[in-house]
């Protein structure tokens, strides 16, 4: 296609000129005007701008492919008369019924499959991986909080003796002579 204003370019894919122009200037092209000419690798742009941001690369592929197929076979269905006397000899009447088979197949590309579980797999180390760093800081933290209370009740021995100690005779707490 030879190149063509915007406005012109804007009514073949039938959208208004006001959208296209905050197209082009979303895809970086330079902001123009409804009259400007706009060119076919400007066109290209475009289009690759308007497939990535709707989540299609530019050569992408489908990643599915689902298959639906239809078949109809007939089944005879006796069909007996109401009455029946013994003495009318009539054949018995079939009547055809025709039944429908629907069946869907999807077929997906390996290596889509193989992604997905990759990704799985990643996810879930990093899930451990998370699990493990939140028991370990549990641990340190309870660790942490051992060795304070610890220090808090040596503190408080020392402060009950007065930091002189009482050789085994005072208050039996705090002792700096061996027995």
């Amino acid at each position: 296609m030879p190149e063509v204003t915007i406005k012109q370019y804007a009514n073949v894919i039938d959208i208004p000129v006001e959208r296209l122009l905050d197209q082009l200037v979303q895809a970086g092209l330079s902001s123009k005007s409804e009259d400007d000419m706009i060119t076919d690798s400007e066109k290209a742009e475009l289009l690759g701008f308007l497939r990535r941001k709707h989540g299609k690369d530019a050569s992408s592929e489908p990643k599915k492919i689902t298959l639906r197929r239809k078949t109809i076979s007939e089944l005879k269905v006796p069909v007996l008369p109401a009455t029946r006397s013994p003495s009318t000899r009539s054949k018995p009447r079939s009547k055809i019924i025709n039944v429908e088979f629907r069946k869907r197949r999807t077929y997906a590309k390996r290596s889509v499959l193989e992604e997905d579980a990759a990704k799985q797999a990643a996810l879930e180390e990093e899930q451990k991986l998370a699990v493990a760093a939140a028991e370990a800081a549990a641990e340190k933290a309870a660790a942490d909080k051992v060795a304070a209370a610890e220090a808090a009740a040596e503190k408080a021995r020392r402060k009950s003796c007065g930091g002189k100690g009482c050789g085994g005779k005072g208050c039996g707490s705090y002792s700096t002579a061996s027995p």
